[in-house]
C-alpha cells in the first residue's frame, strides 16, 4: 500500500479484501489458502478486491491494529508471485476504465 504525505496525515492507497467472492460489480483474485495461514487471517475463502482501490488518511478512527496484537496494523506482505497477479489485473481494469476509488 503506497504512503504519500498530506500534511498531519498519512494517505494511504490499496485494495480491499472480502470473504464475498466475485459479484457482478467487482473483480477479485483469490489469496490462496497457504498465503491466508501465513499471514494469520482464517480459513475461510478471501479475495483481493482488484476493480477498486481505497483512499486512507491515517491515523483515524478506522484503522485499527490487528486482534490481540496492539501497536500492529498490518498482516504482512503477500508473496511477490500474488502481489503481480494483483497488480497486473488492478492496471489492466484501470486501463479499460474499470476501477473505481471508495474514500475511507
Amino acid at each position: 500500500m503506497p504512503a504519500m504525505p498530506h500534511a498531519n496525515h498519512i494517505c494511504m492507497i490499496g485494495n480491499s479484501t472480502t470473504k464475498r467472492g466475485h459479484t457482478t460489480d467487482t473483480a477479485g483474485i483469490e489469496i490462496p489458502a497457504s498465503v491466508r495461514q501465513a499471514l494469520g487471517l482464517d480459513d475461510e475463502p478471501c479475495w483481493v478486491v482488484v476493480s477498486e482501490y481505497n483512499v486512507d488518511e491515517w491515523p483515524n478512527g478506522g484503522v485499527s491494529p490487528l486482534p490481540g496484537k496492539p501497536g500492529v496494523f498490518s498482516y504482512g506482505l503477500i508473496p511477490p508471485g500474488l502481489f503481480a497477479q494483483v497488480k497486473s489485473e488492478f492496471l489492466s481494469l484501470s486501463e479499460a476504465g474499470k476501477v473505481g476509488g471508495v474514500k475511507r
